[in-house]
């Protein structure tokens, strides 16, 4: 398992390839165990929550989900 808060993209790209922004730090305690608890970055945005997996076996799967970080009220 692989775990990671990321950045929505920009659509920026490196010769012709979408590039992705690094994953948030601090927002995955333990980024490779099975199940997880997300902390929501600080800065208000829209970001993805993607989940890698790999059996061990040759497969592999990958999901994401869009959230959004909204600023406080005052």
């Amino acid at each position: 398992w692989r775990w990671a808060v990321i950045p929505e993209s920009s659509g920026s790209h490196d010769n012709g390839r979408p590039t992705m922004p690094p994953a948030v730090p601090g927002t995955i305690e333990n980024p490779t165990a099975e199940r997880v608890a997300v902390k929501a970055p600080m800065k208000p945005g829209v970001y993805r929550l993607y989940a890698w997996a790999k059996d061990g076996k040759g497969h592999a799967a990958t999901a994401n989900q869009p959230f959004e970080v909204k600023a406080p009220h005052s």
